[in-house]
């Protein structure tokens, strides 16, 4: 598999959770369910987001390390230049 059809699959999984996570409205904890607050939603996505970030970077370093010992120019991580996620 191409590293960067790694990537494409990354962020696909990275989309359906979050998904997920917009609409899920409580957590279980043993065989209770809570209701998540606003700020426990809001910390969950925000620790996914950066989860996925931080894999995408490291495939992204991967290949550039390849690229750049075979000479050719290193490729641009959209993450980082822009707000994609």
């Amino acid at each position: 598999m191409n590293k960067l059809d790694i990537v494409l699959f990354v962020l696909g999984k990275h989309r359906k959770t979050m998904s997920k996570m917009h609409q899920t409205a409580h957590k279980q904890i043993g065989k209770y369910r809570i209701r998540l607050s606003k700020e426990e939603k809001a910390t969950m996505i925000q620790e996914q987001e950066t989860a996925c970030k931080r894999l995408v970077s490291e495939i992204y370093e991967h290949i550039n390390n390849e690229r750049k010992s075979q000479g050719y120019d290193p490729l641009i991580n959209p993450l980082e230049r822009n707000n994609y996620l």
